[in-house]
């Protein structure tokens, strides 16, 4: 009877920790005024290939070295159901509360202990960065689902069926066609193996004998998996031949984006913003992985594997994001969930350790909530203005911006870039034919010779009086974005 009203607790408290999740996610779907630059990529990705005009924006081939699943799921949804934008933008709030529920699945799975389940989930649920990027049109929430479900299913593999060897690397082809890090699970798929076939209880002490019953010589379904992730990419391989020409060039042209003049940072990055990425509860992390560590058994190794892979890669990577980390959130959460148990152990508090991991996660939980709250109108201005100039030119005209995703998408119009020099702005109006200029002042992208500064605030360079009249368009009670009529 105790261990029944035990396991109600338990399901009692997993149903909580997915509401937590839940309720932020719900209360301020689509409320967002505005657009992030990557957001309208992939609606303007998503539409282009509703309406069948192929899998670019703007102009042939434009941001096509992205990932094709979000916006294909984007542009099916559209397909069954009808063009809506308040429709889709359900797909990341949905995927964040999924990514919970797996999460509990695996980790009960991985470790059997509820204790780490409990805190697992409820970290990954308060997360204020992941509940924020999981309220944006993002592939974040999804990658974090799929990433969670190909590393249980692989486990699987192992303490249940080889059949789900196959089945985890085609989740794994998919969360590669979401987001390419993916590619980290497949080191993992190789290399856990390794430490399986070394640790396991083997009585046969002869070389031929091992040889014969290894894990790699026993076990096919594992090298079928293999097959199918090349399977499942092939259509992806024949695309890149034919845009990028190489099997694999979208991939390094996507590389190539984030390793630019912006955002540029050393190896230790995310070590000095560790506590940004993961709020005050990521000090636990400390004892997570030395218990990883120091406690070598099949699940601390996998997890151990995974957060070692990643951190190399994003340490690797020139261009550093705090959440460039969040694609294996849920992987780092159950390295802090071990160390909040196992610290507690160490240090023999019952009460005070997991007190004050509560009192940590509902500060990230807050902060997060308050991140969405304050989010809501950014981006709000230059959406505006892409409305205001659709609905002013006709079609065929030119606007001139750096902005091109989000002016692509709400004006519907063809956008070209700012020249490099001042001197060059005429020529290129002249030969785009450009109707319109927009300039906004958050965007990193535009040519110094576009802005003048006063007391540290951007304001349009002189060379733009030329044209008018300028409308400008506010947000946060301020102007972020002006735009300049041509005229002839």
């Amino acid at each position: 009877m105790k261990k029944k009203t035990r396991r109600n607790h338990w399901l009692l408290l997993t149903i909580i920790i997915i509401l937590l999740a839940a309720v932020p996610l719900l209360y301020f779907y689509n409320a967002n005024q505005g657009y992030w630059w990557d957001e309208v990529v992939y609606l303007g990705l998503a539409r282009n290939v509703y309406e069948g005009q192929g899998y670019w924006i703007n102009k042939p081939w434009q941001e096509s070295f992205r990932p094709p699943v979000f916006a294909y799921m984007t542009a099916c949804m559209w397909q069954t159901f009808g063009f809506s934008e308040p429709l889709v933008k359900f797909i990341p709030p949905l995927f964040g509360i999924l990514s919970v529920i797996v999460l509990y699945f695996f980790v009960r799975r991985l470790y059997g202990d509820r204790e780490i389940v409990f805190w697992a989930c409820l970290l990954l649920a308060t997360s204020h960065m992941f509940l924020f990027y999981s309220e944006k049109f993002l592939t974040e929430s999804i990658f974090v689902f799929l990433i969670t479900l190909s590393l249980y299913t692989f486990y699987l593999g192992f303490d249940k069926s080889k059949w789900f060897f196959p089945i985890s690397a085609a989740i794994t082809a998919i969360a590669f066609l979401t987001r390419y890090p993916a590619l980290i699970i497949m080191g993992v798929y190789v290399l856990y193996p390794i430490y399986f076939q070394f640790t396991q209880k083997n009585k046969n002490k002869g070389l031929v004998k091992k040889i014969k019953n290894s894990f790699w010589i026993k076990s096919w379904p594992y090298w079928l998996g293999f097959v199918v992730f090349l399977l499942i990419l092939i259509p992806w391989f024949q695309f890149n031949i034919i845009v990028f020409e190489s099997p694999i060039g979208a991939m390094f042209t996507g590389l190539g984006t984030v390793t630019g003049g912006w955002y540029v940072a050393d190896w230790y990055y995310y070590f000095t913003h560790w506590t940004e990425i993961f709020g005050l509860v990521g000090v636990f992390a400390i004892p997570g992985i030395i218990s990883l560590l120091v406690k070598r058994n099949k699940p601390n190794t996998l997890i151990f594997l995974m957060v070692l892979l990643s951190l190399i890669f994003f340490m690797i990577i020139p261009r550093k994001e705090s959440r460039y980390l969040l694609n294996f959130f849920s992987i780092y959460m159950i390295m802090i969930a071990v160390g909040i148990k196992d610290f507690r152990i160490w240090v023999r508090s019952n009460k005070t350790i997991p007190a004050i991991a509560i009192i940590f996660i509902f500060i990230n939980f807050a902060a997060g909530v308050q991140m969405i709250a304050q989010d809501i109108p950014a981006g709000s201005s230059l959406k505006e203005a892409g409305w205001w100039i659709g609905e002013r030119i006709p079609e065929g005209t030119t606007v001139m911006s750096q902005n091109v995703p989000q002016l692509f998408y709400t004006s519907g119009k063809r956008i070209v870039y700012f020249p490099n020099k001042a001197e060059d702005l005429q020529k290129a109006i002249q030969n785009w034919s450009v109707s319109y200029i927009v300039i906004e002042s958050r965007e990193p992208t535009y040519p110094e010779w576009v802005w003048s500064w006063d007391d540290y605030e951007k304001f349009p360079s002189p060379v733009f009086d030329q044209f008018g009249p300028a409308e400008e368009f506010q947000e946060y009670n301020k102007t972020y974005v002006w735009v300049y009529e041509v005229t002839s």
